[in-house]
């Protein structure tokens, strides 16, 4: 799960498009940029959800390919 970041009820920045939900937190996302903002998302619940299943899947990806 996401780390929520300090602020809440903020306006969601959608996950593949605009999300009218106003419930988004700040959280980090499972990456690794080397710029650490680039690793934070604002996002709904719902959006955070289809986030972490992408990344999660795109690890898995890349790890795969390391073996």
């Amino acid at each position: 799960n996401g780390i929520a970041y300090l602020a809440s009820n903020m306006q969601c920045e959608g996950w593949d498009g605009p999300c009218p939900n106003t419930d988004a937190t700040k959280q980090r996302q499972n990456t690794r940029y080397t710029d650490d903002e680039r690793n934070w998302v604002v996002l709904c619940p719902d959006c955070m959800k289809a986030n972490e299943e992408y990344w999660h899947g795109m690890w898995d990806d890349f790890y795969s390919g390391c073996i």
